[in-house]
């Protein structure tokens, strides 16, 4: 029952201790490269989302629609919506009320939509509805729906004028957008003169 412990036993025990020390080092540096690569993408995933949606509203924006045009099908459409009165709200009641009209808008609109078209916010009071199935009548009564909306939520001034666009029309995204674009500008034209 005599043990007896040579300099080669504590040799070994060094080498296991060392091997030990190692293996945390490594688990601990492994972990730190997963939690850095987990930061990094979600990171990379806060850029993306503010890179393609407007702040205010939430709504995808210009950078996205683009991206959404080029895949559209050709019996798709563009509409390009103008919310009126925007600037009437601004003055009159701060700025803070104007911002509560366009995301009363884009809620109304974006909810009225559903899965069947998706809307984006272009810039200002400017807003694009892509509706894949082409269904520009449809696209009209949403929107007549979401400004009565607003009416009854007490913003009875706003206003929307839009021009669509069916993607067979033109040979590019470019003369697609001003397409809607300028038939936008005619509803509004005409709307005024009403």
């Amino acid at each position: 029952g005599v043990y007896t412990f040579y300099i080669e036993h504590v040799g070994l025990f060094a080498v296991a201790v060392e091997a030990i020390l190692l293996a945390l080092v490594l688990s601990y540096q492994f972990a730190q490269v997963h939690h850095e690569k987990e930061l990094a993408l979600k990171r990379l995933d806060d850029s993306n989302r503010i890179a393609y949606s407007d702040a205010l509203t939430g709504l995808s924006n210009r950078f996205a629609l683009d991206i959404e045009l080029d895949r559209l099908p050709s019996g798709g459409s563009l509409t390009f919506i103008d919310l009126d009165r925007l600037k009437y709200y601004n003055d009159r009641f701060g700025h803070v009320r104007g911002d509560e009209l366009l995301r009363g808008f884009s809620q109304k609109l974006a909810a009225l939509l559903g899965n069947k078209a998706k809307i984006y916010r272009i810039g200002g009071d400017e807003f694009a509805v892509v509706c894949p199935s082409g269904d520009v009548g449809w696209v009209d009564q949403m929107l007549a729906e979401t400004i009565a909306g607003l009416y009854a939520a007490g913003f009875e001034f706003a206003g929307a004028s839009a021009g669509s666009v069916h993607t067979h029309e033109c040979s590019s995204i470019t003369d697609l957008k001003h397409l809607a674009d300028t038939r936008m500008y005619e509803r509004k034209r005409e709307r005024k003169l009403a």
